[in-house]
């Protein structure tokens, strides 16, 4: 008798165990399985305009962090978010789909990057992003930001323009300084936003807006930064 139920309690753990080691590939495949609906070249110009206006979710208080459990529980309860554009910085492989808000319970920053604010403009004021840091994931979502250094150019379009921003500042913040994607009078900015050490701080990287340029007339090598693989979750 003890020794089957020391069989069992071996059994039980062994299964365990197997159960977390499989958490994470199912996790990263549902979410890749689900970001192939929204790459940029399947968008056209005309969806992206109808998607901007589109109400969106901007409740910071439903973002949930990239679990097991999230990921199911969105894949089952799934809706097609409104993307809006596309947002790459090549020197640190980012290339992502952009959402017009968060997505229901933070859905779309399982998949790219939403933006912060209801009424922001590329080429205006201050344009702000946020999307999930993975831990023990390096490429994936703005985990990249981590290693963003000062003069690296971020890529931002609608499909009508390119908008190109160059990376002037970096620091880290508190989950409550929400001041940092506020406007600054007289500036044109991004703002890119991602959680670090745990949730006990914001990594935020500040770009200063250079130009922009018709998308039908963006050089191959600008085209390119577009075209690399999505760094969501592997």
């Amino acid at each position: 008798m003890k020794r089957k139920l020391i069989n069992s309690l071996l059994i039980l753990v062994a299964f365990l165990g197997i159960a977390l080691l499989a958490e994470r590939p199912i996790r990263n495949w549902l979410m890749q399985h689900m970001t192939a609906n929204y790459r940029l070249a399947q968008v056209s110009q005309a969806d992206i305009a109808r998607n901007s206006e589109s109400d969106g979710n901007f409740d910071f208080d439903l973002i949930q962090p990239p679990t097991f459990r999230n990921a199911v529980m969105n894949q089952l309860n799934r809706e097609q978010m409104p993307v809006i554009g596309g947002v790459a910085i090549p020197s640190i492989g980012i290339n992502l789909p952009m959402f017009r808000g968060f997505g229901p319970n933070g859905l779309a920053l399982y998949y790219g990057a939403g933006t912060m604010k209801t009424d922001q403009r590329l080429g205006e004021g201050n344009f702000a992003l946020a999307s999930h840091n993975v831990l023990g994931q390096a490429d994936a979502l703005f985990t990249p930001l981590e290693r963003a250094t000062v003069g690296m150019m971020i890529y931002v379009t609608e499909k009508q323009d390119i908008y190109e921003y160059k990376i002037r500042e970096i620091q880290k913040v508190a989950p409550h300084e929400g001041h940092v994607i506020r406007d600054i009078e007289g500036k044109q900015l991004i703002t890119l936003v991602t959680c670090f050490d745990g949730d006990r701080q914001r990594i935020i990287v500040r770009g200063e807006f250079i130009q922009k340029r018709a998308f039908t007339e963006a050089t191959p090598r600008l085209l390119e930064a577009f075209a690399l693989p999505y760094n969501e979750m592997q």
